[in-house]
């Protein structure tokens, strides 16, 4: 694991402060790992769920592979990021919640359950994304929402002195992410939405950006059923 990287966990793990471990002493290992997202939530994009679930199993691979085998179950209960239709982020903080349960492969008995989170703190906003294409990019945003909920999660599970232990450790495996949609095509949905966005803006306003003439969608918009010239 890259240094930067390593660092960045075990400041995670510091700043959520000292937490007692909830499984039995005894080691165990996550072998397999589940995300739901009910159907009537709304954030992120398509690939939200498989991003957790990579991010997650391969956090579980640096804690510990050996021992008793464990399947993690997440239901999230709360997202907030770009809407996946609009693909535009919403200002402000950025958020993943959810419920976790582990249970014991063989027996299939679940052996504990708790909340975890992963907030990322942002700045910005709507307004400033339409009229500046400074939009967030997507797969680096969901990366690191997801990372962060990875690190919450096994920190509670393993409780944070064991976390600082193995905060520097290089698993011997990697979860491999299997993505319904391309990340590129996700960008290019977003570059439409924004541009879209700023053709359409008030025509009184005086902000000097606001004021530049809108650009012209490019081709690659029409897939996503708006208009384009030519």
């Amino acid at each position: 694991m890259p240094m930067r990287i390593a660092i960045f966990f075990l400041l995670a793990v510091l700043a959520s402060g000292c937490t007692k471990r909830l499984m039995p002493p005894d080691d165990f290992q996550i072998t397999e790992v589940v995300v739901n997202v009910p159907s009537g939530l709304q954030g992120g994009s398509p690939n939200f769920p498989e991003a957790m679930r990579v991010n997650i199993q391969n956090e579980a691979y640096r804690f510990s592979e050996v021992g008793t085998e464990k399947r993690l179950e997440v239901t999230v209960s709360g997202i907030r990021l770009y809407d996946p239709l609009r693909t535009i982020l919403v200002s402000g903080t950025t958020y993943v919640v959810g419920m976790v349960k582990v249970y014991d492969v063989a027996s299939g008995n679940m052996d504990t359950s708790f909340k975890a989170q992963g907030v990322l703190a942002g700045q910005g906003g709507l307004v400033a994304a339409i009229i500046m294409l400074m939009l967030a990019d997507p797969y680096d945003e969901e990366q690191k929402l997801a990372r962060l909920f990875a690190v919450d999660t096994m920190n509670k599970l393993y409780g944070s002195s064991y976390a600082q232990s193995v905060a520097f450790r290089e698993p011997t495996q990697q979860a491999v992410p299997n993505y319904p949609i391309s990340y590129e095509l996700i960008r290019q949905e977003q570059e439409c939405a924004s541009r879209q966005a700023r053709s359409e803006r008030p025509s009184n306003s005086r902000d000097d950006a606001v004021n530049q003439e809108p650009e012209p969608l490019p081709a690659y918009c029409a897939q996503f059923g708006y208009q384009v010239e030519g």
